[in-house]
C-alpha cells in the first residue's frame, strides 16, 4: 500500500485522472438532469461525455479553483494530522514495547475522496436549487431563443448538449427539450 502511486508516470497520472474525471463528469451530469426527471442519455452523444470533464471545470472555473484550493489545504492537513497520529503510535510502541505498524497517508486517494465529494455536494445543491425554482415558478428568463421561423422566446436555459437544448419558458415549471439543428438560428444570453 505504501508504494501505491510511487511507480506512476506522469502520463500514467494524466490517463488516470481523465478517466476519474470523466466519471465523476457523468455523475454530475445524471444527478443534474435526474432533478428534472430526464434520463439524459437519451439525450448526449458520446462527444458530450467526453467533454464532460472540461464542462464540469470549466463552466465555473471561479468554483472549481475554489475546490481545488480547500481540497489541497485539507489534504495538507490531513499529512500533519497523519504525522501526529503516526508519532503517538511510535510513542505508544515503545511504552508498551510492542511494534504497532504506522498508518500510511496516501493524498491522492484523499485528494480524490475529497474533491468527489465537495464537487458533487456542490452539484446536488445546484439541481436542486434550479429544479425548485422551476417547480415554484420563479425562475427568470436568461436566453432568447430564435427559432427557425424567426419566432422568439425569453426563456430560462437550464442546459444544453451539443445536440439538444433544454429550457423552461416564463411562468412553466414544464422542461422543453428542442432539437438545436434545424431548429434553433439564435441563442443570446440575457443578464
Amino acid at each position: 500500500m505504501r508504494n501505491l502511486f510511487k511507480d506512476l508516470s506522469v502520463q500514467d497520472y494524466i490517463t488516470f485522472g481523465y478517466l476519474y474525471l470523466i466519471v465523476l463528469g457523468v455523475i454530475n451530469i445524471v444527478i443534474y438532469y435526474s432533478a428534472f426527471d430526464i434520463n439524459i442519455f437519451d439525450y448526449i452523444a458520446i462527444t458530450d461525455i467526453l467533454l464532460a470533464p472540461v464542462n464540469m471545470l470549466f463552466l465555473d472555473y471561479m468554483n472549481t479553483g475554489k475546490i481545488i484550493l480547500i481540497v489541497v489545504f485539507i489534504c495538507y492537513l490531513l499529512k500533519f494530522l497523519f504525522i501526529g497520529i503516526n508519532k503517538l503510535i511510535e510513542n505508544i510502541s515503545i511504552k508498551f514495547n510492542k511494534p504497532i505498524k504506522s498508518v500510511v497517508y496516501q493524498p491522492v486517494i484523499t485528494f480524490i475522496i475529497l474533491f468527489s465529494y465537495i464537487f458533487l455536494d456542490m452539484s446536488i445543491s445546484m439541481a436542486e436549487y434550479v429544479s425548485v425554482k422551476i417547480k415554484s415558478k420563479a425562475h427568470k428568463p436568461n436566453t432568447t431563443i430564435t427559432f427557425a421561423d424567426s419566432t422568439q422566446k425569453n426563456v430560462r436555459v437550464i442546459a444544453t448538449t451539443s445536440v439538444y437544448l433544454f429550457y423552461v419558458e416564463k411562468g412553466e415549471d414544464v422542461v422543453t427539450i428542442t432539437p438545436i439543428s434545424g431548429n434553433v438560428k439564435s441563442i443570446k444570453r440575457v443578464l
